[in-house]
């Protein structure tokens, strides 16, 4: 009962969001539209690095510009690709949470085979991205 009570006088407390206006609404409308629009048309596909477009994916560029932000060591750069639905509440905490997790290892080379984009959206999580890895001798046995 104490803990209801306590909770009601805290939302009594807290300060009124101001209204949206008007613009900011439509505004949303046609950002959640768009959004709608796109996911709509989006379709499950595999790049191959033989495909002459694969360069030129966006996936495939962003991957890139990460991975070489890693080699580098550049972990501000590396939360500043990293969607902020996984990050933390800000740039420099998302480049220390990214610094804890990768800083043990380091990256001498990449190559970027393929990439299968299966899903055109996921669930929200607070679970912080894991990187999967292979060995460059194991990730050749494997591959077909």
């Amino acid at each position: 009962m104490f803990a209801d009570w306590a909770t009601s006088i805290e939302k009594k407390n807290k300060p009124k969001e101001p209204d949206s206006s008007w613009r900011d609404i439509i505004r949303q409308i046609g950002k959640k539209q768009a959004a709608t629009k796109a996911l709509d048309e989006w379709r499950p596909k595999k790049l191959v690095a033989d495909d002459s477009t694969f360069p030129n994916e966006e996936v495939v560029s962003r991957s890139r510009a990460y991975l070489g932000a890693w080699k580098r060591r550049n972990f501000g750069a590396m939360a500043n690709l990293i969607s902020p639905q996984v990050g933390e509440e800000s740039q420099s905490a998302t480049a220390e949470m990214i610094r804890s997790e990768l800083e043990s290892w380091s990256l001498e080379d990449y190559i970027i085979r393929c990439r299968r984009l299966r899903a055109a959206r996921c669930l929200r999580s607070r679970r912080r991205p894991r990187t999967r890895w292979r060995s460059p001798a194991r990730a050749d046995a494997m591959d077909p």
